[in-house]
């Protein structure tokens, strides 16, 4: 199973960063819908990438990818998941 990192860490930490010390390994940046962050990650050497945005930027995305020797995995957008549960009270 190939790593994947998460989004708000690539975000923060920045893909070359990144790229040197898990790039290497075969991990994968989760892009989010960001397709900058996901060029950056191709062009900075990660065989692959997971995007979560529209399906037609997927579609390039991918194109650069093979032309690179890379793979995108496009997934779809994260849902919202808010799980509200009634208090009990206990007396």
């Amino acid at each position: 199973m190939t790593p994947v990192i998460p989004a708000w860490r690539v975000a923060a930490e920045g893909v070359g960063v990144l790229y040197a010390r898990h790039g290497a390994r075969g991990a994968m940046p989760d892009c989010g819908t960001d397709a900058g962050l996901a060029l950056a990650a191709l062009r900075q050497g990660f065989a692959g990438i997971v995007f979560r945005g529209r399906p037609g930027i997927a579609r390039k995305l991918s194109a650069i990818a093979r032309r690179l020797g890379a793979r995108v995995i496009a997934r779809g957008r994260p849902r919202a998941v808010i799980s509200v549960r009634p208090q009990t009270r206990t007396s």
